[in-house]
Protein backbone atom coordinates (compact mmCIF):
# COMPACT_ATOMS: atom_id res chain seq x y z
CA UNK A 1 0.00 0.00 0.00
CA UNK A 2 2.87 2.17 0.51
CA UNK A 3 4.67 1.45 -2.47
CA UNK A 4 1.68 2.49 -4.48
CA UNK A 5 0.91 6.02 -2.47
CA UNK A 6 4.41 6.76 -3.07
CA UNK A 7 3.89 6.06 -6.98
CA UNK A 8 0.83 7.87 -7.15
CA UNK A 9 2.55 11.56 -5.10
CA UNK A 10 6.06 10.44 -7.49
CA UNK A 11 3.66 10.54 -10.93
CA UNK A 12 1.64 14.26 -9.41
CA UNK A 13 4.71 15.59 -8.75
CA UNK A 14 6.38 14.41 -12.10
CA UNK A 15 2.76 16.00 -13.90
CA UNK A 16 3.29 18.95 -12.10
CA UNK A 17 6.73 19.80 -13.02
CA UNK A 18 5.62 19.32 -16.98
CA UNK A 19 2.91 21.52 -16.04
CA UNK A 20 4.34 24.28 -14.57
CA UNK A 21 7.38 24.07 -17.54
CA UNK A 22 4.71 24.88 -19.73
CA UNK A 23 3.18 27.55 -18.77
CA UNK A 24 6.37 29.24 -17.98
CA UNK A 25 7.36 28.58 -21.67
CA UNK A 26 4.36 30.14 -22.80
CA UNK A 27 4.82 32.87 -20.42
CA UNK A 28 8.23 33.07 -21.94
CA UNK A 29 6.91 33.41 -25.34
CA UNK A 30 4.34 35.83 -24.91
CA UNK A 31 6.99 37.82 -23.40
CA UNK A 32 9.38 37.60 -26.61
CA UNK A 33 6.16 38.58 -28.68
CA UNK A 34 5.37 41.27 -26.52
CA UNK A 35 9.21 42.60 -27.17
CA UNK A 36 9.07 42.73 -31.02
CA UNK A 37 5.94 44.47 -30.71
CA UNK A 38 6.12 48.08 -32.51
CA UNK A 39 6.32 51.20 -29.59
CA UNK A 40 2.94 52.26 -31.36
CA UNK A 41 0.78 49.38 -30.32
CA UNK A 42 1.67 50.13 -26.88
CA UNK A 43 1.01 53.64 -27.27
CA UNK A 44 -2.49 52.79 -28.59
CA UNK A 45 -3.41 50.69 -25.50
CA UNK A 46 -2.47 53.35 -23.37
CA UNK A 47 0.69 51.55 -22.13
CA UNK A 48 4.48 50.77 -22.55
CA UNK A 49 6.09 47.65 -23.23
CA UNK A 50 7.89 47.50 -19.59
CA UNK A 51 4.37 47.31 -18.16
CA UNK A 52 3.28 45.04 -20.32
CA UNK A 53 5.94 42.63 -19.77
CA UNK A 54 6.07 43.30 -16.07
CA UNK A 55 2.14 42.64 -16.01
CA UNK A 56 2.58 39.18 -18.13
CA UNK A 57 5.43 38.05 -15.51
CA UNK A 58 3.40 38.72 -12.19
CA UNK A 59 0.97 36.18 -13.15
CA UNK A 60 3.61 33.33 -12.51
Amino acid sequence: MALASKARFSLGSVGKFFHDTARTIAIARDANILAGMPDEAFRARGTTREQAIRALISTL
